[in-house]
């Protein structure tokens, strides 16, 4: 997968896009606490909530990056998916698919890619985008943000040169030093801030594209799960369970930040209503499209 280039992305035919990018391990607090004027930025004209992850008594499941990032990518909980911890195996992600592979088969013609740094996510939760991309980093050596240096490369490159109507980005960056040094530590603040860096690299990649002006974008953002003062996750502490979901561009309104956040499944059906695609009842999807939620709201 790491040999893949940008010109590997085929060309796209959608003047709506979508750019997924996904954070592991920041809490919405911490959010908050560091520097990010490029989440700022993106935030004032869009929506920035705080929300929960799933309840893992709930759903024997461990509050852990595994289940996180199947219910982010599938827009069902893991009591469908059944992905329950890292382990990912056994699942039910042949029933509920991530959304790029979701695409590939109802529209086979938008041009989709998945890159991250972490192997269970881009080996076995994400299966079949156009483009995918794996660039593992040493995590127990701490070195999250060199991969992140390679991913945010090669997706603005991807983002300024070509045309890919559907992007997902993954970082493991955050969740390294919150592991390394824990959730209350400064390195843990300042991985925030080199992620809030490379948001405004992608955004400015972006924006940049020739075409930028004839074309409608949307960017999604979220986090899996948060981090333990003293660094961990696995349990339902609120510092764990509490995250933030971030949507922007598209038919989204903008609202106060600090509200009620999309949920985590909402991720999903808020990006393939953007892309004009209607939700098919078998599909058995849990979330609902941000806007819907919005219009839901004025009409109670």
């Amino acid at each position: 997968m790491d040999d893949v280039v940008a010109s590997d992305v085929p060309h796209g035919t959608s003047e709506k896009k979508v750019l997924i990018l996904i954070f592991d391990g920041v809490r919405w607090d911490k959010l908050h606490e560091a520097r990010t004027p490029n989440i700022d930025a993106l935030a004032a004209g869009g929506q920035l909530g705080r929300t929960m992850t799933y309840d893992p008594d709930e759903y024997s499941a461990l509050t852990v990056s595994g289940p996180g990032h199947s219910t982010l990518l599938t827009g069902v909980w893991p009591d469908k998916h059944r992905v329950l911890s890292n382990a990912i195996e056994p699942n039910e992600l042949d029933r509920f698919p991530d959304v790029l592979t979701r695409l590939r088969s109802v529209r086979p013609d938008l041009s989709t890619f998945a890159i991250g740094d972490w192997p269970p996510l881009m080996e076995q939760i994400i299966d079949a985008p156009h483009v995918k991309i794996l660039f593992p980093s040493n995590e127990g050596s701490g070195e999250g943000a060199s991969s992140a240096r390679q991913i945010i490369a090669w997706t603005s490159e991807t983002l300024s040169r070509h045309n890919p109507d559907v992007g997902y980005v993954y970082l493991i960056l955050a969740d390294v030093a919150g592991h390394r040094f824990g959730g209350a530590s400064a390195a843990y603040i300042e991985a925030i801030e080199q992620l809030d860096r490379e948001v405004g690299t992608l955004v400015h990649a972006v924006r940049a594209r020739a075409t930028y002006d004839q074309e409608d974008w949307l960017i999604l953002s979220a986090t899996d799960h948060g981090h333990l003062d003293e660094g961990g996750h696995g349990g339902g502490e609120p510092e764990v369970r509490e995250i933030w979901t971030l949507a922007v561009g598209g038919d989204i309104r903008p609202s106060p930040v600090g509200g009620a956040g999309m949920a985590m499944v909402d991720i999903v059906p808020t990006a393939l209503r953007h892309l004009g695609i209607d939700v098919d009842p078998a599909w058995q999807l849990d979330g609902t499209a941000a806007d819907e939620l919005d219009q839901a709201s004025e009409l109670a």
